[in-house]
This record gives C-alpha cells, sequence and structure tokens, in this order.
C-alpha cells in the first residue's frame, strides 16, 4: 500500500486507508493520522523542508497503522460474511476460536 507523492496533497484518515467499516475505527484513525501529523509539522516546522519531513514521517507511522487496519477489517468482513454467519460470528465472540490469530485461526479450527 503505497503511492507517489504529490507536494501540497495529503492523504488522512479513510482517505489514506480505505477499508470496510467492519472494525468499527475508521474515525479513530482519521483523528490518529491528524494528532501525528500535526504533532511531526510542530517538530520539523513548515519552513523550507520541515513540511516535506513531516509528510515523509507521518506517512511512515501511517501506512503500518493503515495496513493493519485493512487486514483487520478485511478478516472481519470475510468472518461477516461467511456461508455460516452469524455462526462464525459467534464462535469468535464467545472465544471458541481465537480472535488475536484471525481469520486463518477461524478457518483452521472449523
Amino acid at each position: 500500500m503505497s503511492w507517489p507523492r504529490v507536494r501540497g496533497v495529503r492523504l488522512l484518515g479513510d482517505a489514506a486507508h480505505l477499508s470496510t467499516p467492519f472494525v468499527g475505527e475508521g474515525v479513530n484513525c482519521g483523528m490518529h493520522d491528524s494528532l501525528v501529523l500535526a504533532a511531526k509539522i510542530k517538530e520539523y516546522g513548515l519552513e523550507g523542508e520541515g513540511l516535506e519531513r513531516a509528510v515523509g514521517d507521518y506517512e511512515k507511522d501511517m501506512l503500518a497503522r493503515g495496513r493493519d487496519l485493512i487486514e483487520r477489517s478485511s478478516a472481519s468482513e470475510t468472518l461477516m460474511f461467511a456461508e455460516d454467519a452469524p455462526a462464525s460470528s459467534l464462535e469468535v465472540i464467545l472465544g471458541k476460536v481465537g480472535k488475536e490469530k484471525g481469520m486463518d485461526a477461524y478457518r483452521e479450527e472449523r
């Protein structure tokens, strides 16, 4: 997940890590992105290459978090729309399969 940088244009929140709504973290990620970017701008400033450095650091952080969000969201979507849903979701909720292992654990244990 990456894209070429365009000077003066930045992606935040859902625009940066588009995913399904199945983990309910979209607005939280957008707020976190804003805080991280603001902190980096404060650290490096706006003068010279400061803004570009701030954005570069922000994007490294955001891409790692975004990848995790997208993977978890996709796994939840698969679970919710599984052939045996809602039984598959109920098994995760009741702890019959480990949530920390994700969909692979669900598939293996079925």
